[in-house]
């Protein structure tokens, strides 16, 4: 009995020791299936270790006015600010949570809440009307909620920057200043209102520094303990140890050269190729180029990084796009050019074509051959080019043979759809 009753005893531990084997294997598939399934990122305790709890002023104190969203964003307590024109793929993780989840416009930011923007996809984050901050692609930014400073009579937030790019515009609230602080890994760009508001990018360049660059207004850049002044049209950089390089100044701005502003474009089956072209900029290593289908450039088609001043683009569909491009200079990036914008535009009718055949019969060597089409058609008669005046008429003479002279004429517009007419005429002289 005693010999049977180990025998069990032993049966009974090699069950449970496969149940906990195989309880530890699932467990392991699932914590893979979270890691693929979900984007990582820096711990946001590492990041930000005063994380204050999700409690704030009432309702009137937030710092958000978002058109149709007002109403509703006003009574979320602990609110920091709200997603706007997202495009493609924008990913949130709120400060208590483990899982990313896909968002879109209107998405309301909680106090240390995560946002990720990846390839092609873009977020802009707004605090009010006045003050809001742009993400570009492959972006990874941990959000602080606005608060009231009472001693500096001005509101405060913190945004760090854990990858990526984030461009802004910092203006008074009412009669409030405003003060934004930008921390990346190795420095803090420290941002506020002046006489005017003050429009700033910062970015985690490849070699992990960070570079603060201020189109208008001033900022500071702080790291390993000093701090430079930044100015309008500067541009300063923090090595990834945390030194900081001297101010330059920012590359000049860009002359677009074509096409021109709101030149038209036709096409009949197959997209035109574009070439667009414009100046170069004396030291610059590179250039931004941009194609929007909007005048705001949130719907990004385009966005590249190149070294000679052109870009070809063979893809375009029937609609209205705009373009613009700004000089580089290692990490420092001087202002866009002044967009132009561009009407590509699908055309598949052909052009009218009247002719005025003259009699079957002609007793006449050479006769003038009349008729109208689109005024500016190419028209062939026999294939030589006729000149048409303003009203889109045609005046030919044609010489003719004895016997049948067959009258080919053809109209082609821009797009490539042609028309065809064509007569005979019996020669007798």
């Amino acid at each position: 009995m005693s010999g049977q009753r180990m025998k069990t005893f032993w049966v009974r531990l090699t069950e449970a020791l496969v149940a906990l084997l195989l309880v530890l294997g699932a467990f392991s598939i699932i914590m893979l299936l979270i890691n693929d399934l979900f984007p990582s990122g820096s711990g946001l305790v590492g990041l930000l270790t005063e994380k204050g709890p999700r409690t704030g002023s009432n309702g009137q104190d937030l710092l958000i006015s978002i058109g149709d969203y007002e109403a509703e964003l006003l009574d979320l307590e602990g609110l920091a600010a709200v997603l706007k024109q997202t495009r493609r793929t924008v990913k949130r993780k709120p400060s208590d949570g483990i899982a990313w989840n896909s968002v879109g416009d209107g998405t309301p930011l909680f106090d240390l809440d995560a946002v990720q923007t990846f390839k092609g996809s873009s977020a802009q984050i707004v605090f009010d009307q006045s003050n809001r901050l742009t993400m570009g692609e492959n972006s990874l930014i941990i959000i602080r909620r606005m608060e009231k400073d009472v001693f500096r009579s001005e509101r405060r937030s913190q945004v760090v920057v854990v990858d990526g790019e984030l461009t802004g515009t910092v203006a008074s609230s009412g009669k409030q200043g405003v003060r934004i602080e930008v921390t990346t890994l190795n420095a803090v760009a420290k941002v506020k209102n002046g006489d005017g508001a003050t429009q700033f990018s910062i970015k985690v360049n490849a070699d992990s520094s960070s570079t603060l660059t201020v189109f208008s207004g001033r900022a500071e850049l702080v790291a390993e303990d000093k701090t430079i002044v930044v100015e309008a049209n500067q541009s300063a950089t923090a090595e990834q140890g945390g030194a900081l390089r001297q101010v330059v100044p920012l590359p000049g701005q860009v002359e677009l050269l074509q096409p021109n502003h709101r030149s038209g474009f036709l096409y009949r089956d197959l997209p035109p190729q574009l070439s667009f072209k414009w100046g170069t900029v004396p030291d610059a290593t590179g250039y931004r180029f941009q194609l929007a289908g909007d005048a705001d450039f949130q719907r990004l088609l385009v966005d590249e990084t190149v070294t000679e001043n052109q870009f070809v683009h063979g893809n375009l569909r029937d609609g209205e796009y705009f373009w613009r491009v700004k000089a580089l200079r290692d990490w420092a990036e001087g202002p866009y050019a002044q967009a132009r914008m561009l009407n590509v535009t699908q055309d598949r009718k052909p052009p009218p074509l009247n002719v005025d055949f003259p009699p079957k019969f002609s007793a006449h060597s050479r006769i003038t051959l009349n008729g109208t089409s689109e005024r500016n058609a190419r028209v062939l008669v026999d294939g030589h080019d006729v000149m048409l005046n303003n009203d889109g008429r045609f005046s030919h003479d044609l010489e003719l043979q004895q016997g049948v002279n067959v009258v080919v004429v053809e109209a082609a517009d821009a797009a490539g759809n042609v028309t065809y007419q064509s007569g005979m005429v019996y020669g007798q002289f």
